[in-house]
């Protein structure tokens, strides 16, 4: 995929939601892009797709949504990216609340993957390199799923 490309899945279930994942971000990674934006509405498929990551990388724990911790960090099983750390700033009200949590230096990590779930909430922090993912609802179990890179 070239600079501001789209792409373009529809997912019907949460396990498709995860396996389209792991095609993601595998791409992505020989990319080398590990800073990833996930936008959506509650309810949009946004965990799923982390937790299909995690499952890709061979993160073991279970995962899910850090809304009250806002961040968690996982060991991988992955060859080179040794962590997956996963953001929710759904409760984020001032994007400098980020730098509690070192998310300038997280970024730098070279050997880790970062998902934001909610990144239109700290956008100015994002690198201009960064992937975004956008979540659509599109049916009771139908999700539109776009790429930009």
């Amino acid at each position: 995929m070239s600079k501001n490309t789209h792409k373009q899945y529809k997912s019907t279930s949460p396990k498709q939601t995860q396996g389209i994942a792991c095609e993601i971000v595998e791409g992505l990674l020989q990319q080398n892009k590990r800073i990833i934006g996930l936008y959506g509405d509650l309810g949009a498929g946004k965990t799923q797709f982390v937790k299909g990551v995690a499952r890709c990388l061979g993160v073991e724990q279970v995962v899910n949504s850090p809304t009250f911790l806002i961040m968690k960090k996982y060991p991988t099983r992955h060859s080179k990216i040794l962590f997956l750390y996963h953001f929710d700033c759904y409760r984020i009200e001032d994007p400098q609340e980020m730098s509690l949590l070192q998310f300038n230096d997280i970024i730098q990590e070279q050997n880790a993957v970062v998902l934001i779930e909610w990144a239109d909430k700290i956008e100015n922090l994002l690198p201009h390199n960064a992937a975004k993912i956008h979540f659509e609802v599109a049916g009771d179990c139908e999700r539109n799923i776009t790429i930009q890179v």
